[in-house]
């Protein structure tokens, strides 16, 4: 069983990781270069990209307040957890080649956050 103290630092941590995301809400463009090696135009790709990134960004915000609320962290790391599993799936089905570089490393990241999320989420269930 994960300790209440690990519990909020793997929140903490992990929801800076995710609030990194903040790069495409601000240079959209940019940062669809940099992870994914291409870039598109028009006035859609500005709304969605950005779009994108700030909802990346509120649920790192989620898992990070909940961190220290114990009645929200279920919550949180199943919605973040979730978001992260959708994330690492749609890359290894659509991503061909394999992913390597920024995409790589985020879904291995990305992975490592969902492993850790399921522990504490374990964790919290044994402790009940």
């Amino acid at each position: 069983m994960l300790e209440d103290r690990i519990v909020r630092w793997i929140m903490v941590v992990s929801g800076i990781l995710t609030c990194t995301m903040l790069y495409p809400v601000v240079s959209p463009h940019e940062a669809l270069l940099k992870n994914f090696g291409t870039t598109y135009t028009g006035p859609s790709v500005e709304v969605v990209v950005r779009n994108w990134g700030a909802l990346i960004v509120i649920s790192g915000l989620f898992v990070i307040y909940a961190a220290s609320r114990p009645a929200l962290r279920a919550a949180a790391l199943l919605v973040s957890g979730t978001g992260e599993v959708v994330f690492i799936a749609l890359t290894l089905l659509y991503a061909r080649p394999l992913p390597d570089g920024p995409l790589g490393v985020a879904v291995a990241v990305d992975s490592v956050i969902v492993v850790l999320y399921a522990l504490c989420l374990a964790s919290r269930r044994r402790a009940a």
